[in-house]
């Protein structure tokens, strides 16, 4: 049974822009030669880096929106987005 949280308007929206996307890993790092330093964060010498997945800008923006315009607890977004992209399990 999906989450409610996969089923409002918004993350249907965000559903469909990755749909959309067209990703060149590539041509993603060539356009942007700070990707790795936008898209990975390190902390407690754990390194986090999402910059090799499939995220752009437009992508955040819409994860963000999730979190302060429909009031989302931010935890929630995160989990089901990695699940979506099937790196943590359902």
């Amino acid at each position: 049974m999906p989450s409610t949280l996969t089923r409002l308007p918004a993350w249907q929206a965000l559903a469909q822009h990755r749909r959309e996307q067209a990703f060149d890993m590539r041509a993603l790092f060539a356009t942007d030669p700070r990707r790795f330093d936008r898209y990975s964060l390190a902390h407690a010498g754990i390194l986090l880096d999402y910059s090799k997945h499939l995220v752009t800008d437009e992508t955040m923006q819409r994860l963000n929106n999730e979190v302060t315009g429909n009031k989302k607890e931010p935890a929630a977004v995160a989990k089901q987005f990695l699940q979506d992209q099937g790196l943590i399990k359902k």
